[in-house]
């Protein structure tokens, strides 16, 4: 199971690398660790955000629990993950008025697609 989980990771990174290069982001199969939609963010170019794919740091200078757990578990998405949808992912968001459940369910349409 690790060796499918590494070789998911090594492809997401060489489909990201190569995505970036030709500027192509929006051809990813999934757009961020949670399930946020970036290409339809209304806030994308005003907080000069490339999403978390592309991006070291964070948009507001601070970290990001669902990018850095994602990452070390070496995971595109958090839909890829064996306890999803987890607390981190459910909490996500709801101090500031929005709705986990709908990243929740954009990460198993993502999972979903990457089945078939």
């Amino acid at each position: 199971m690790r060796r499918i989980a590494s070789f998911k990771s090594l492809f997401y990174t060489f489909f990201v690398v190569n995505s970036i290069f030709i500027g192509k982001i929006s051809d990813i199969m999934f757009e961020s660790r949670c399930g946020v939609l970036c290409d339809s963010c209304e806030r994308k170019e005003q907080v000069s955000c490339t999403g978390c794919l592309t991006m070291e740091k964070t948009f507001w200078g601070g970290e990001c629990g669902v990018k850095t757990c994602c990452e070390a578990k070496e995971l595109g998405h958090c839909g890829e993950c064996e306890i999803f949808p987890c607390e981190m992912l459910s909490n996500m968001g709801k101090e500031q008025g929005f709705d986990p459940l709908i990243k929740i369910e954009q990460c198993r349409i993502w999972a979903n697609e990457e089945e078939i």
